[in-house]
């Protein structure tokens, strides 16, 4: 299999292009001014030519093997339909692959639109795509509409999509086969049955929107891979069917600045999940979007918005939740901001207005290796503000809605804003809102001192060679902390010195086996408290 980089080929396609241009090398091919049909033009074509054809239906299935070549309507494809250089395949038979087929590398079709007749949607015969089949490096699709093909572009290597309309695709809009790379900026996604856009490692989709034109169906965008960005898209609406974005991060993926707005019925409109043991340092970071209105359905069950997990039991790292709006949304048997099965880090998001039959807005499952780091959140009313079935979740200096803290039957009975579930640890804790000018160290809540006044906890936890330990104290004083395994032999000295409140210690175990350590807190001639960390390698 070769590994292409698109961004590089396209590069040099631009580059050859110019070059051969200005060598007069290449030919502006016209239709129907020059040749009766755009096969006609395609057949005489060679390296860096360009056809361009007029306004108008073709009734042609295409065919070429030429490399680097353009081929041009007039017009954008979503003009008006006068306007347009449409392709609208009469039907031959079964054995019919697609409407065009092209087999060179650097390939840039512009401003055409593709039209299918009945007998070419039906997707029962793998070889019929209905759209664009192309076998080379590198295709480059820009201002194209694509309505009503099962599968509107099939290429085995890169594409890159600008500025095209998808409507109605049956099955694929954009699918790389044999691992290739996305490309989409500014397109329109819509379809049914199968997911819209699929890309693996280096893909990019920027400024597109993305919905389903009937109930039911799979994923819209599917992703798989590392050095991945989703951008200022929109996903919605869409009722029933499989997860909105599916995605199998394996380091350096983001996803941003995106809205999902009117989803219902649907198990998770993010949904993150990968081999926790073989993550990189942060998998993926999911960050200043917007879910509005997703909404689960008695019949369905769902939704719930993001979703992060483990695919075996195995602990690990997932990855970064910071700056989210969670809004008006209900679960039915499902958290309706955050589920949480591994180690994950939440910050500065919004937590307004979500209810649940079941569940808490953040709700970690019962994997006690786990470790869920929230802080600077706003846990907003109605619902439980988080909950934990087993996991180590640290939710201290949040905003819970009231300077009174959240309220807990047993631990903080007189506490005002959003309830806190069991599990957590909520103190101390935000007493004024995050936005305030006064939020410093002088604005958390100092509680009355619980027994468990003194903690230790580890974030990563476990962990691959490194994490942060977190020493919490009741008073100043000298403590020490030391590293014990599972035998009780001390492994490392960790910490010796005065502390007035709190200290963090970073510990490095790249020298250590794989297995389950203690770090223990002493002073005052006694032990004060103990963590258990997990070391993974």
């Amino acid at each position: 299999m070769r590994t292409i980089d698109c961004q590089r080929t396209f590069s040099i396609f631009v580059l050859t292009t110019l070059v051969l241009v200005a060598s007069s090398l290449g030919t502006v091919r016209e239709v129907p001014a020059q040749f009766a049909t755009i096969q006609a033009a395609l057949d005489v074509s060679i390296t860096a030519d360009t056809i361009c054809v007029a306004p108008g239906r073709y009734h042609e299935f295409l065919v070429c093997s030429t490399n680097t070549l353009m081929l041009t309507g007039w017009h954008s494809g979503d003009t008006l339909e006068e306007f347009r250089t449409i392709l609208d395949p009469i039907p031959m038979g079964l054995d019919t692959p697609s409407v065009a087929v092209f087999s060179g590398d650097s390939i840039r079709i512009n401003n055409f639109a593709f039209y299918n007749r009945p007998e070419m949607r039906e997707p029962d015969w793998p070889t019929r795509v209905g759209g664009i089949r192309h076998t080379g490096l590198s295709l480059f699709v820009t201002n194209c509409l694509f309505d009503s093909v099962s599968r509107a572009i099939h290429a085995d290597h890169c594409i890159k999509a600008t500025h095209c309309v998808f409507r109605g695709c049956l099955w694929h809009c954009l699918y790389p086969s044999n691992e290739g790379v996305v490309y989409a900026d500014n397109c329109s996604f819509e379809g049914s049955r199968w997911w819209l856009v699929y890309g693996t490692s280096g893909s990019t989709i920027r400024n597109c929107t993305f919905r389903r034109s009937e109930p039911g169906g799979t994923h819209l965008l599917q992703l798989h891979g590392r050095d991945i960005e989703v951008s200022g898209c929109t996903f919605g609406p869409s009722e029933h069917g499989f997860s909105i974005l599916p995605i199998f991060p394996q380091g350096n993926c983001r996803i941003s600045e995106c809205v999902f707005e009117d989803i219902s019925g649907t198990p998770t409109v993010i949904e993150i999940s990968l081999d926790c043991p073989e993550a990189a340092d942060t998998p993926i970071e999911v960050r200043n979007n917007i879910f509005r209105d997703c909404r689960g359905v008695v019949a369905y069950g769902g939704t719930n918005p993001i979703g992060l997990g483990c695919q075996s039991q195995n602990a690990g790292y997932l990855g970064v939740v910071r700056n989210n709006l969670f809004v008006d949304g209900t679960g039915i048997q499902t958290a309706p901001g955050v589920g949480i099965g591994g180690s994950v880090e939440l910050y500065d998001n919004i937590f307004q207005n979500l209810v649940s039959n079941e569940y808490a807005n953040v709700y970690a499952t019962a994997r006690p290796n786990d470790t869920i780091y929230a802080r600077g959140n706003q846990f907003l009313l109605p619902g439980v503000g988080a909950h934990s079935a087993g996991a180590y979740f640290d939710a201290s200096e949040n905003w819970w809605g009231d300077s009174t803290g959240p309220f807990h039957p047993s631990l903080n009975p007189d506490g005002l804003g959003t309830e806190v579930g069991n599990g957590v640890i909520f103190e101390p804790w935000l007493t004024v809102h995050p936005d305030s000018a006064d939020t410093n160290s002088n604005s958390i809540e100092q509680p009355v001192l619980l027994p468990n006044e003194y903690s230790l906890s580890a974030f990563p936890n476990p962990f691959n060679a490194t994490t942060m330990l977190s020493i919490r104290v009741a008073k100043p004083g000298e403590y020490e902390v030391a590293l014990y395994d599972v035998t009780g032999r001390e492994t490392a000295k960790l910490f010796n010195g005065s502390i007035v409140a709190a200290h963090d210690v970073k510990i490095n175990a790249e020298t250590f086996a794989t297995g389950i350590y203690f770090a223990r807190l002493v002073g005052e001639e006694r032990e004060l408290a103990v963590v258990k960390l997990v070391l993974l390698k």
